[in-house]
């Protein structure tokens, strides 16, 4: 009866025994599940907000790219767009249809302001600037005068005529400055500062030395051009006619008429 007894107890001690070790057992695996799924959670929150920064900065790229293509694009209505125009250029002088003297190269320097209004519906046309220009026409050519020698005598001359110019140029643009192709129309009153260089000699070998002349005349021109947009700003081309009158005691009561080709590259800002 005692050995009956024990052996239930010793029974009952296991069984209690199994029973809280497979309950250590869950409870142990139930964190362990917990664990896991708490770890899972945060790396998808990882996840997450990786995703949302890279569409942010994806966006924010977009805005700037946005904003640069406006800034970028000229002004077609309203008063954006550039205000200042400087154009370098060179080209040709002939005067060939109004007098002797021969083509020569042009340099000059155009730095106008594109006016803030629009007029009739267009998008800020008017431009004032002031061009400054240099140019050194010339002319020779050989002769007789009784009055060289007995029976006379032949001669030779060079004639240089420096001229300086300063011009109000008023520009009208057919187009808004800064599309892909604008054409435009001047009109520019204009100063001419000038130095006529002649010598002469004689055949004979005869100095007859150097006569210098300097004096200012106001004179126009007109004309017309077109810009088209290359790179950062536009290659332009003009053509002008100017004329003043010219009444020196070297040329003789003449004038300035000339034609003008130029080209250039005109830089907005």
């Amino acid at each position: 009866m005692r050995r009956i007894l024990n052996a239930l107890i010793l029974l009952a001690i296991l069984l209690v025994g199994s029973s809280a070790f497979a309950e250590e057992n869950d409870e142990a695996e139930e964190a362990d599940v917990a664990t896991e799924v708490d770890e899972a959670a945060a790396a998808d929150a990882e996840e997450d907000e990786a995703a949302a920064e890279e569409d942010a900065a994806e966006v924010a790229a977009e805005d700037d790219d946005a904003d640069l293509d406006i800034a970028d694009e000229p002004a077609i209505n309203g008063h954006d767009g550039p205000d200042i125009a400087v154009a370098p250029h060179l080209g040709v002088t002939a005067p060939q249809p109004f007098g002797d003297l021969g083509s020569f190269p042009t340099f000059g320097l155009d730095v106008g302001y594109i006016l803030p209004f629009d007029v009739g519906g267009m998008s800020r046309p008017l431009q004032i600037g002031l061009e400054l220009s240099y140019t050194a026409p010339g002319a020779e050519d050989t002769g007789t005068h009784a009055m060289l020698g007995e029976s006379g005598a032949g001669y030779e001359w060079h004639l240089r005529q420096r001229m300086l110019t300063t011009q109000l140029n008023l520009l009208w643009r057919f187009m808004p400055a800064g599309q892909q192709l604008s054409a435009h129309a001047i009109v520019a009153p204009r100063l001419y500062m000038m130095e006529s260089v002649l010598e002469a000699s004689g055949n004979s070998g005869n100095d007859f030395g150097e006569n210098r002349e300097t004096n200012s005349e106001f004179g126009v021109a007109i004309g017309g051009g077109a810009e088209y947009m290359v790179g950062p700003g536009a290659a332009v081309g003009t053509l002008l006619f100017a004329m003043s009158p010219l009444d020196q005691r070297i040329t003789g009561d003449a004038n300035t008429g000339t034609f003008n080709l130029s080209v250039g590259y005109r830089l907005f800002f």
